[in-house]
Formats: C-alpha cells, structure tokens, sequence
C-alpha cells in the first residue's frame, strides 16, 4: 500500500453519525429485546464494540455497492489492512464496511468521499472464516451477528 496523507473528517459530521446511533438505540431500547441478545439492535453493537475514525486515506472508491465484497477482499490481499464493518455517513448514515491501515486511518475501496465512520474492527482470520462458513460477505446482520454473539470477542475482535 502506498503511504498517502490522511485527511480529518469533519467534528460535523461525525456527530451526525453519533446524533444517528443515539437515536436508533433509544427508539430499540424502548421497542425491542430479544431474550438472550445482550444488543438491542446492530448500532447497539457497533457502539459498545466498535470506535470512531477521525481520519480518511484519500481513495477513488469503486462506487459499485459492494462495499462488503471490497473491504474483505482488500483486507485479505493486505496484512497490514484490517477489516472494519459499521456505519458511515455519505448522504446519510447507512450500514458500510471499509478497511484501517495501521495508523488507524480510514482506506475505502467502495466510496470516494466517506464524510464520517465508526464501527467494529475484526481480525481478518475470522472475517475469512465467516465468509466461509455463510458464503456471504458482511458479518453484522441477522443471523450473521450469531456467529459473532457465540464467539469469545478475543475471537473475532482485532486488538488495535
């Protein structure tokens, strides 16, 4: 990978994205539990376990939606790369997958301009074994998230 500059991301925008995941998980609270599920809803889980970025590589981004598919693949073609599945805010918050570099920067194979991400870095051994075993990219929706839910977090969680 080449060394290029990262760039902040807006104090704005990453509290829309924090404003966002306040919102879902009051509404979920209130309307949803399911019995044996420590989460309330996905965005429950990508607060408790994930992070916020505060920095992007500059990237061209595919744009061809297929966000899961890019991240993973990107992260197994580069050890020095970890997978990283969340929510980012480009018009407005939606379910996404990028990839860190080791400086804890952002580098995104789908989107050109990515406004602001938090979310869940997994190591990519598990992300690998998931695709595997489900024949599907993505790891957090249902049922996915049981696999993750069964796992000890040391398991799939990378320690960066």
């Amino acid at each position: 990978m080449t060394a290029a500059k990262a760039r902040t991301l807006g104090l704005a925008d990453r509290k829309e994205l924090d404003r966002y995941f306040e919102m879902v998980m009051k509404v979920a609270r209130r309307a949803f539990k399911r019995p044996g599920v420590p989460y309330t809803s996905i965005e429950h889980f990508v607060h408790t376990h994930g992070k916020r970025f505060h920095r992007r590589l500059p990237g061209d981004g595919k744009a061809d939606r297929r966000c899961y598919y890019n991240a993973t693949w990107l992260a197994i073609e580069n050890p020095d790369l970890h997978y990283c599945e969340g929510f980012a805010l480009n018009m407005i918050p939606v379910p996404h997958a990028w990839c860190m570099d080791s400086t804890g920067a952002v580098m995104d194979p789908t989107w050109k301009e990515g406004r602001a991400y938090y979310g869940v870095v997994f190591k990519t051994q598990f992300v690998r074994e998931q695709m595997a075993i489900r024949k599907v990219y993505g790891l957090l929706e249902w049922p996915g998230m049981v696999h993750i839910l069964k796992a000890k977090e040391s398991d799939w969680k990378a320690n960066v």
